[in-house]
């Protein structure tokens, strides 16, 4: 990352470059070196290789009647390069960089 924890500490965060189509130059981390859909893992391991769909407890397909009271649905999600973990929410992080 190019800094010391001192200097971390007086920035409060660190960056780091994105690697672009790793895959291109180290191939993917599977049995098979290759994207798979049909997991050897999951298969491997006694699981469905398959992925498959769950319709949740609560939609308009499983719960039809709900949705007379509740028409609206909320669909939430993060992006996983945005995760920020803030050292004032983790007690023993504060106290590591005080």
């Amino acid at each position: 990352m190019g800094m010391t924890f001192e200097e971390f500490k007086g920035k409060g965060y660190a960056t780091v470059d994105p690697q672009y189509k790793q895959y291109e130059k180290n191939g993917f981390t599977t049995p098979t070196g290759k994207v798979e859909i049909y997991s050897t893992i999951f298969e491997r391991h006694g699981y469905d290789p398959l992925p498959t769909y769950t319709e949740p407890r609560e939609s308009p397909t499983s719960t039809p009647e709900l949705m007379k009271d509740y028409p609206y649905i909320l669909i939430t999600g993060e992006e996983p390069s945005s995760i920020t973990i803030h050292p004032a929410a983790d007690k023993a992080a504060q106290e590591a960089l005080a």
